[in-house]
């Protein structure tokens, strides 16, 4: 599993959140001013700028919840296979990528009459 899978994975993942927050947008009107907060966030400790594997067990164990963290540590062990992977949990970002898809397109559904401002 090289770093083709890690990208595609990512993409994905990006495809996915894109899906979800396009749906959470329309619905929730301060989502545009919410979202990018969340997303810098995410983004700033997803392990980017730093080694999620040297941080404390219980820093570490927090970390981990953030789906693009085992993007980013998946991409790196593709180029460095002595690096040290701790937090590589393929499945958690595929599993997020379709909890994230099926959310979006559930709600999709759901609200699809209200998204599009007709009264069919």
């Amino acid at each position: 599993m090289g770093a083709a899978s890690a990208l595609g994975a990512i993409f994905i993942f990006g495809v996915a959140m894109g899906i979800f927050n396009s749906v959470i947008a329309r619905l929730v009107p301060i989502w545009d001013t919410l979202w990018p907060g969340i997303a810098r966030a995410a983004i700033h400790f997803s392990g980017m700028y730093f080694i999620a594997d040297f941080l404390t067990p219980g820093t570490r164990k927090w970390f981990a919840l953030n789906p693009i963290l085992h993007g980013v540590t998946w991409f790196r062990t593709a180029f460095y296979p002595t690096f040290p992977a701790q937090i590589n949990n393929h499945a958690y970002l595929l599993f997020s990528s379709l909890v994230a898809i099926t959310l979006g397109l559930t709600l999709e559904y759901l609200y699809h009459r209200r998204l599009a401002g007709s009264d069919e």
